[in-house]
């Protein structure tokens, strides 16, 4: 198992992982939590996709995406400055020098047992905090449900709540702040951890 950075689908690889997460989105967000996303293809995708975010992604020995995690500077548009601005109600604004992260999502069904599940979950953890860290992102905004929330807390990870609780389909969630620090990334890496950054791929035209 290992954690890659991608930015878009520059490579053939990486363009059939990206693939993989968006149908891994749409079993969660849409099958799952019934958020009212749009699925078309049985791929979960949304105007942000389309400006050039980041992606981590845990891939397993089999090549198969098993976690996925999108990355948006927050000196642009974001989820939290707009699909989830109400949550902001006691800061109007993110601050300019951070990254949001959104559409975390780990595939339980392919992570057939509790143990594989939470490797793959603590993985992405630190994956987020090691891609952060090598950018000199000092926090990570984040939209979390509750049942996260306390996964994220357990882990050592716990989230600096800026809003309060509230409705999202099924669960509720809230906004916060995920620390970045070298401390954490130690506290959360897999003994078995391997980051491998794909952003520079080349961009090949015809897969």
């Amino acid at each position: 198992m290992k954690v890659v950075a991608i930015q878009g689908s520059a490579s053939c690889q990486t363009m059939i992982w990206l693939r993989q997460s968006y149908r891994l989105r749409a079993k969660v967000f849409h099958h799952r939590l019934g958020w009212k996303v749009t699925v078309s293809r049985d791929e979960e995708t949304d105007i942000f996709d389309q400006l050039s975010p980041d992606y981590l992604l845990v891939v397993d020995a089999r090549d198969h995406v098993v976690g996925t995690v999108r990355f948006l500077p927050t000196h642009g548009s974001t989820m939290l400055s707009t699909v989830f601005s109400y949550l902001l109600t006691n800061s109007p604004s993110l601050p300019a020098g951070l990254v949001e992260a959104s559409r975390f999502c780990v595939d339980t069904e392919r992570c057939r047992n509790q143990e594989f599940i939470n490797l793959a979950t603590r993985s992405l953890f630190a994956g987020m905090v090691d891609w952060a860290l090598q950018r000199h992102y000092p926090q990570i905004a984040a939209v979390v449900d509750l049942r996260m929330e306390r996964v994220l807390r357990r882990a050592g990870w716990s989230l600096a709540r800026i809003s309060i609780p509230h409705s999202m389909g099924r669960v509720t969630g809230v906004a916060g702040y995920l620390p970045v620090s070298q401390e954490v990334l130690l506290a959360l890496r897999p003994s078995n951890y391997v980051f491998s950054d794909r952003s520079g791929d080349a961009f090949v035209h015809d897969c």
